[in-house]
């Protein structure tokens, strides 16, 4: 299986890259008031209003984020049953990473990052953290205000002006 192995803070996630549509460089993200304290805010993605939340904020809620870099990138990432994409801030986006997913041993109690993590491996001087994409998105789904508002376009056209 092939994984994208992300930064965020100390930590290396691996995504599986079957949920990855595409890895964008950081753009504008527009915050809104009333959404989680993971949603970073919203991007314009394709013409269309797109959640972006911060990898760091979901996983440890309590530890503040690093400042934009260079190397910070949006992983654009989509469950199988929503048409929708999402954003996910990451760090920084390290390699592909060709894995058995037996690599990845169970997480023990304590350690399971909101039932995100499900797995880690222990890679040379890296311990990998298996990121399960499918429970994360359910999660963020599961919040309306999380979602992308019903994907609309960001902006009004002869079409679809309504007065």
């Amino acid at each position: 299986m092939l994984y994208l192995l992300v930064q965020s803070g100390p930590d290396y996630f691996a995504i599986e890259a079957l949920h990855i549509v595409e890895v964008i460089p950081l753009v504008c993200i527009e915050p809104l008031a009333g959404t989680p304290p993971s949603q970073a805010g919203f991007i314009r993605y394709h013409d269309t209003a797109v959640a972006v939340h911060d990898l760091t904020k979901l996983l440890a809620p309590g530890q503040r984020p690093p400042s934009a870099r260079m190397s910070t990138r949006i992983v654009m990432l989509r469950h199988p049953a929503h048409p929708d994409p999402l954003g996910l801030r990451v760090d920084k986006v390290a390699y592909t990473l060709p894995a058995d997913p037996s690599n990845f041993k169970p997480v023990g109690l304590g350690l399971d990052h909101q039932g995100f993590v499900t797995g880690i491996w222990m890679n040379g001087p890296k311990i990998i953290h298996a990121l399960d994409v499918v429970r994360l998105l359910e999660h963020l789904a599961s919040n309306p205000s999380a979602r992308n508002r019903a994907a609309r376009p960001l902006w009004i056209t002869p079409e679809s002006k309504s007065f």
